[in-house]
């Protein structure tokens, strides 16, 4: 389980996030949604100690991330596909995260079939990887330790359609069976289809959170308040488009007449 609570971090005037608190919780994907620069990856990468916060804390099973002894047994983190040694192979990478979480070579092998990254492919150097290559082998390092939970930022950048299907597939299968999963984007229909739970986040506040069915109730509930010079004809051409209307009393009276 993944909890925040009043997660703050300022940058001299500036906010970057501002009180953010959530809670992820196991055998569900929750999506973290909002623009570029809303603060999803500052929230990441306070949970995991790359940046410290003003105010507030993340724990991921009740630890902070740095109390956490061999936490890529625990967490699998995806915040940057880009971040390794751009010398090295797919396979050298995943070999010297094994080694460090102490994990049979074995290991190795598996991820880089389960991800479907091949042998000629394992073998090239990351700098000569694709953008969606170099994502494979990023969701294959988050998953080497066999963690409970992970935490990826953006992970379908760059992927194909057939790769996204597949990262779909991946990760509710992980929380199927069991995982907790935390999964930024700035797209919403990306993520729709595989969060059970949405966080949605602007200008470092969260702005709604909940499951989906909840999420949509509340937006259907809601209305927006318009006036035109004719508002008989425009509640005819809402009605023609399917829209329901309704008129309301006019909030304040007339002003009088100037006198000359």
């Amino acid at each position: 389980m993944i909890e925040v609570q009043g997660l703050t971090r300022t940058y001299g005037d500036y906010t970057a996030i501002d009180d953010v608190s959530f809670t992820c919780k196991p055998g569900r994907v929750t999506g973290f949604l909002g623009p570029n620069g809303a603060g999803k990856t500052t929230t990441m990468r306070i949970m995991i100690g790359l940046t410290t916060a003003t105010r507030g804390e993340a724990t991921i099973g009740g630890y902070h991330y740095h109390d956490i002894v061999n936490p890529g047994r625990h967490v699998g983190v995806l915040l940057d596909a880009s971040a390794q040694h751009a010398g090295r192979t797919g396979q050298e990478i995943l070999r010297i995260g094994a080694r460090t979480m102490d994990l049979p070579s074995s290991r190795v092998d598996e991820m880089l079939a389960q991800v479907s990254l091949s042998e000629s492919e394992a073998k090239r150097k990351l700098r000569n990887y694709s953008l969606g290559m170099k994502q494979r082998l990023g969701i294959a390092h988050a998953l080497l330790g066999d963690p409970e939970v992970l935490i990826l930022d953006e992970p379908a950048n760059g992927l194909d359609p057939a790769g996204i299907r597949w990262m779909r597939d991946l990760l509710r299968d992980y929380a199927r069976r069991g995982g907790t999963v935390l999964l930024s984007s700035h797209l919403l229909h990306e993520v729709e289809l595989v969060a059970d739970e949405l966080i949605l986040i602007g200008h470092g506040k969260i702005v709604a959170q909940g499951d989906k069915e909840s999420l949509s109730a509340a937006d259907a509930k809601q209305s927006t308040l318009v006036t035109a010079h004719d508002n008989v004809q425009l509640a005819a051409a809402l009605a023609a488009e399917g829209l329901e209307s309704t008129p309301r009393a006019r909030a304040c009276a007339s002003l009088p007449a100037r006198r000359t």
